[in-house]
C-alpha cells in the first residue's frame, strides 16, 4: 500500500490565522489567550523569606499565586509571613504594596518589632504617651511613624468577608503581597448568623472554592500567604493517615502552589548560673505541596528567639546563614570554631553569629556563594521582582 503523501504545510500562513484566532478569542475574553513565547510559565517570580535555608528549598522564595503557611499554635506562621513583607519592602522599597487581611487581631507593634517598617496612627501615638506617662522623643516619634510603600489593613469578619477583600486587592494588580491571617480563625456568615447551640455545614470550603478559581484567573504578579490553622484529624483510619487536617477543604488543597508546614522544634536554651532558660525555638517546616517550580518534599529549620533575655525578638536570619553555609562547605566548622575565608568568625555559634552580624558584607559574600552553589546544583534561576 503506498504511503500517503505529506503535504508541506506554510507556516507562515498558519501563523496568520492563528494570530487572527488569538485576536478573536481575546476581543470576546480578555487575557483569554497567547502564544507559548508570550507565555510566563516558568513561574521564576519568587517573593523570599529572607531565610537561607526556606528560600534555597523553595527556589528563590515564595512564587506568585496562592500559598499556605500552615502550623500550630504559637509556632510563629505570623513571625514568617511578616519577615516575607519585609523582604517585599527590602526589594521594592516605596514602590512596595502589602495587603494584611487581619483576620486574628492585627497587633502592629509586634509586626514592627519583627522588622515591618510600619506607621502608627496619630490615635496610636497618643494612647501610647498616656500609657508611657510623657511625651515620645523625637526619635522615638519619628520612628513609630516611619513606613515603607503603601500597607493596608483589614479587619475581616467573616471568610467571606476577608475573601472578598483580598480578590479586590489581586483585582487591582498594584499588590506584590498579600497576607490572610488566618483562615483558620474565622467564621463564615451563616455561622456568624447562627447561635452556639445552632449547627451550620460546610464551613469555609464553599467561599474558597469560588474564590480560588476567580483568583486563578485574575491573578498575574501577587503572592497570597494564607496562614492556617493544624488541626488533628480524628478520621484517621490507619497510622499511615495524616494525623493532621486544615481548614479550606478540597478547593485549597489544589489551587495552592505551596504548602509549607511547620512545626515546634528543639528548645534553644542559655545558661544562666545553675538555670537553664529558654530563650527561643527551631522551628521546622517541611514543603508538603510544591508547584510552580518548588520541589516538595524539602525539609529543615531556622532559630526563632521570644525577645526575652536581651535577646531579640524574631527569626535569626544570621544564624540561619552561619548553619546553611556549613551545609553548603561556604562556612567551615572544625571543632566549635567557625570560619569563612580563611579567617574565625567565632568560637562556638552564638558568638560567630554576633560576629558576623557586624559584617554585614561578609553576610552578603556567604549568602552569595551559598545561592551560586545551590542554583548550579539544581539548575535553576529566579528573580525577587519584576523587570
Amino acid at each position: 500500500m503506498a504511503k500517503k503523501k505529506i503535504e508541506k504545510i506554510d507556516t507562515s500562513e498558519r501563523r496568520k490565522k492563528l494570530e487572527n484566532v488569538v485576536e478573536d478569542i481575546n476581543r470576546k475574553i480578555p487575557g483569554a489567550i497567547s502564544f507559548a513565547e508570550d507565555t510566563d510559565g516558568s513561574f521564576i517570580l519568587r517573593r523570599p523569606t529572607g531565610i537561607l535555608s526556606l528560600d534555597n528549598a523553595l527556589r528563590g522564595g515564595f512564587p506568585k499565586g496562592i500559598i499556605e503557611i500552615i502550623g500550630e499554635p504559637n509556632i510563629g506562621k505570623t513571625a514568617l509571613v511578616c519577615k516575607t513583607a519585609v523582604e517585599v519592602q527590602n526589594n521594592y522599597k516605596e514602590n512596595s504594596c502589602i495587603g494584611i487581611i487581619a483576620i486574628e487581631k492585627f497587633d502592629k507593634k509586634f509586626w514592627k518589632d519583627l522588622g515591618l517598617k510600619i506607621a502608627f496612627s496619630d490615635e496610636e501615638i497618643k494612647y501610647m504617651e498616656e500609657g508611657l506617662g510623657r511625651k515620645l522623643t523625637e526619635t522615638e516619634y519619628s520612628q513609630y511613624k516611619e513606613q515603607v510603600g503603601e500597607i493596608v489593613i483589614s479587619p475581616a469578619l467573616t471568610v467571606e468577608d476577608a475573601l472578598e477583600v483580598c480578590l479586590g486587592m489581586v483585582k487591582s494588580k498594584l499588590f506584590q503581597l498579600i497576607i490572610v491571617d488566618s483562615i483558620g480563625a474565622v467564621v463564615t456568615d451563616a455561622q456568624n448568623e447562627k447561635t452556639l447551640d445552632e449547627k451550620t455545614y460546610g464551613g469555609i470550603a464553599g467561599p474558597m472554592g469560588t474564590f480560588v478559581n476567580k483568583v486563578n484567573l485574575l491573578n498575574e504578579n501577587t503572592t497570597i500567604l494564607i496562614v492556617n490553622q493544624l488541626r488533628d484529624n480524628l478520621k484517621m483510619k490507619n497510622p499511615y493517615d495524616d494525623p493532621y487536617k486544615e481548614a479550606g477543604g478540597w478547593a485549597l488543597k489544589h489551587a495552592k502552589l505551596v504548602s509549607l508546614r511547620m512545626t515546634r522544634g528543639e528548645q534553644i536554651k542559655k545558661k544562666v548560673q545553675t538555670n537553664d532558660l529558654i530563650i527561643g525555638r527551631y522551628v521546622n517546616w517541611v514543603i508538603k505541596k510544591g508547584k510552580g517550580g518548588t520541589p516538595e518534599g524539602s525539609k529543615g529549620s531556622y532559630p526563632f528567639y521570644k525577645g526575652k533575655y536581651g535577646y531579640t525578638l524574631g527569626i535569626d536570619t544570621i544564624q540561619d546563614i552561619i548553619l546553611t553555609g556549613v551545609e553548603y562547605d561556604v562556612i567551615e566548622k572544625a571543632g566549635a570554631w567557625f570560619s569563612f575565608d580563611g579567617e574565625k568568625l567565632g568560637q562556638g555559634l552564638e558568638e560567630a553569629t554576633e560576629n558576623l552580624r557586624k559584617t554585614p558584607k561578609k553576610v552578603e559574600e556567604i549568602v552569595s556563594k551559598v545561592w551560586e552553589l545551590d542554583k548550579e546544583k539544581n539548575n535553576y534561576v529566579f528573580i525577587t521582582k519584576e523587570v
